[in-house]
């Protein structure tokens, strides 16, 4: 197996259906400015096209993704597992010629990635690898329950507190204003818990048209106490990607009921999963956030980033 660099075109071209928004030249173009080169790397094995990655330069590796939750391996047609070693082998010896470490962070397991499932195993094997692994939490919309029937006894006691409050909850239109009203409000809750917001208000607006941006606002007479913000990320999976509330105006029960809408409108539109996303930083599990998404009914998978120095 060998590599070939495309351009963006031609790789665009190759792949015309990636797995998932952050494996499209689209979403990679977009971040281009976040690393020094973008390199589109195709997989070839006794010339028949198999796979290709889209990795960023930057700090010396060699990064899929460098800007995004999660990268990893296209392939345009279901590939053997001999097939994914092969080109994984492949890319770690690319990168160790380029002198460059190779970072891979590959989709949460609950994604079901075939793809992805083969080329952890085979980064699992390779001599030498470190593997950081990552709580991810999500929400399965296919079984015939409403969302609230899977919530535990006291998220569901909080919700009914939080209905007698007479809360508002939408889905906000993607324009500018309404974006900026979404950024705001999540911005203020991330700066009073001491949090970096690692997306700009310039990235919440580039990166909706192309991800498909979802924005809800919850409102209680009148004010806006919370917000958040979700991608469409791949075929019947949207991605929780940033939300929280104002802590002068918390509620009690106010992130457990907009929980329960986002899940009861995503299930109503037909897809399959709501992704919390991870629970997990450098400090290790934030153990309040874990119970806290598992009140909700959501269940824990394993994400994994791997290292090649």
């Amino acid at each position: 197996m060998h590599i070939q660099r495309l351009d963006s075109d031609s790789y665009r071209r190759a792949f015309p259906h990636p797995g998932h928004i952050y494996n499209s030249v689209q979403f990679s173009e977009l971040n281009r400015g976040k690393c020094d080169d973008v390199l589109y790397l195709a997989l070839y094995d006794g010339g028949r096209l198999r796979c290709g990655m889209i990795a960023g330069e930057r700090d010396g590796a060699i990064m899929s993704p460098w800007s995004a939750p999660f990268g990893g391996l296209t392939v345009n047609r279901r590939q053997s597992f001999r097939c994914i070693d092969n080109a994984v082998k492949t890319l770690c010896t690319f990168t160790k010629s380029q002198e460059r470490s190779l970072v891979v962070t590959l989709p949460p397991e609950c994604y079901g990635d075939n793809a992805a499932i083969k080329c952890a195993y085979s980064l699992m094997s390779t001599p030498g690898i470190e593997i950081t692994p990552h709580l991810n939490y999500a929400a399965d919309l296919t079984r015939h329950l409403d969302p609230v029937e899977l919530m535990s006894p006291k998220s569901r006691w909080s919700i009914g507190r939080a209905l007698m409050s007479h809360y508002t909850i939408t889905r906000q239109p993607a324009i500018e204003s309404e974006i900026t009203r979404n950024y705001n409000l999540i911005l203020a809750n991330h700066n009073a818990k001491g949090r970096e917001l690692r997306m700009s208000l310039h990235d919440f607006m580039a990166t909706a048209p192309v991800a498909g941006s979802d924005f809800f606002i919850v409102t209680l007479d009148g004010i806006d106490i919370a917000a958040a913000q979700l991608h469409h990320t791949a075929p019947g999976i949207v991605q929780l990607i940033n939300w929280g509330d104002l802590p002068e105006h918390r509620h009690p029960g106010a992130m457990n009921l907009l929980a329960l809408h986002m899940m009861r409108h995503y299930k109503a539109k037909g897809a399959r999963m709501l992704d919390f996303g991870p629970v997990d930083s450098g400090d290790g599990v934030n153990e309040g956030l874990s119970k806290f998404k598992e009140s909700l009914g959501c269940t824990p998978s394993l994400k994994y980033t791997f290292r090649l120095s």
